[in-house]
């Protein structure tokens, strides 16, 4: 077994860093850097202020390899903590423990948090989500419904779609809004 996931690893790394992968990426990446500078121009035109910041190509490429290298070396959630969910969360190597618990998984986990807090004598008058809220927001700087819909409801098909296909809806967007401007 021992050999087999060396192998496993190696085959990870050959085909993410394969020369036909690479310029995959590299096209991919180039048309969306090229599609997003265009609709942050036409939006810089209009007036609309939608787009933050548009990525350079080798960004763009380096995560679009390590979405590919992720996903044939398992399910992506290490990925998706280091890459995506960073963005939305504090700590995010500790919020990936609670990446797609069951519903009543979190429950439970609400409740400890809350026993434990009341343990201590703190927030005995609070609810259980009230007291995970204030949790949630010391340790990862998000509310709780934002911790829920970023971590705990993570939908690895979602997050797939969305690492593949952000920046054209992103741009798709940009161009409705901007439309939506001029017909005003």
């Amino acid at each position: 077994m021992v050999f087999g996931g060396a192998k496993e690893k190696m085959m990870e790394r050959t085909v993410a860093n394969s020369d036909a992968m690479k310029a995959v990426s590299t096209i991919i990446a180039g048309l969306e850097v090229e599609l997003l500078s265009e609709v942050k121009r036409l939006e810089d035109a209009a007036g609309v202020d939608h787009l933050d910041e548009v990525p350079t190509q080798e960004e763009r490429q380096e995560t679009l390899l390590g979405l590919v290298q992720a996903k044939i070396g398992g399910d992506g959630t290490d990925f998706y903590a280091e890459e995506v969910m960073s963005e939305h969360v504090e700590n995010p190597e500790d919020a990936a423990a609670y990446l797609s618990l069951e519903p009543e998984e979190w429950e439970e986990q609400i409740s400890n948090w809350a026993e434990t807090y009341r343990a201590k004598g703190v927030s005995e008058d609070l609810a259980d989500r009230e007291i995970a809220d204030q949790h949630v927001q010391r340790k990862f700087g998000v509310s709780l419904g934002e911790f829920e819909t970023n971590v705990v409801e993570w939908d690895q098909r979602a997050m797939m779609e969305k690492v593949l296909a952000g920046n054209v809806s992103s741009a798709v967007e940009g161009v409705r809004l901007v439309r939506e401007s001029l017909e005003d």
